[in-house]
């Protein structure tokens, strides 16, 4: 595997899935037969709202007082796969499953192997490394960790609500990143849900020029421009599906 995961870093705390609401005052009108959430206040920035693992209450997904189609998914538990390109990327977003990143790279380890991972969000937040990280060659500028070249012998922190920027060279020093996956129902094959959010992390992939981009929150989405890997964790994900 290319880089163990170290899948659970807060052990005092209860792992819960997360649903985001955009800012904005609504009134909902839940699928039938399912528990409407609780309508959040307005902030300034995606509120958080909580709800336990394993079950299909979503806030996610909000248009004009009715659950989007990114919700109604999340609610029924479809297993979706879309794929397409942007530029000189391919890229695929899947409904995401508890551990869908580690099953991913088990399969296909050459998606971080001998590469280097900027974790632009751990559980929704940036991540400071720890001093045996800091010994084992990690490093953060306050917003972004940056890995040491991934051996077999290097944990990846993973936990839920991550985003990746993954390079075939050391990079050490990025620009400030706006992180995408905090939005609720975040993913790259709807047309209008997040759409202008979708092209300012396309111009930012391209800016930075990562080989890959590998988040998972409500959806599983990846990207690269190594095509070889692309196909491993397209086959990955559709045996991971068919499960």
């Amino acid at each position: 595997m290319g880089g163990d995961l170290a899948p659970d870093r807060s052990v005092a705390r209860t792992r819960v899935a997360r649903g985001y609401a955009e800012k904005r005052t609504r009134t909902s009108t839940p699928l039938r037969g399912l528990e409407s959430p609780p309508i959040p206040p307005v902030y300034d920035r995606p509120l958080r709202l909580w709800r336990p693992l394993k079950t299909h209450r979503s806030c996610v997904g909000w248009d004009s007082g009715r659950y989007s189609i990114e919700a109604a998914r999340l609610f029924t538990g479809a297993r979706v796969i879309h794929s397409g390109t942007r530029g000189d990327y391919y890229w695929l977003t899947s409904h995401s499953n508890t551990d869908h990143i580690s099953q991913m790279l088990a399969s296909c380890p050459h998606v971080t192997r001998d590469k280097f991972v900027a974790i632009t969000s751990f559980d929704s937040g940036p991540l400071s490394p720890s001093q045996d990280e800091l010994l084992a060659g990690w490093s953060s500028d306050g917003r972004i960790m940056y890995s040491p070249r991934i051996t077999e012998s290097v944990r990846i922190p993973h936990e839920q609500y991550d985003e990746w920027l993954i390079f075939s060279h050391e990079t050490r020093h990025l620009p400030e990143q706006e992180v995408f996956i905090n939005w609720g129902g975040f993913t790259f094959a709807d047309e209008d849900h997040h759409r202008e959010q979708r092209e300012r992390l396309w111009a930012q992939l391209t800016q930075v020029s990562a080989e890959s981009y590998l988040a998972e929150g409500d959806y599983v989405l990846f990207a690269s421009r190594n095509r070889a890997v692309f196909d491993c964790v397209t086959k990955a994900v559709r045996r991971l599906h068919a499960t």
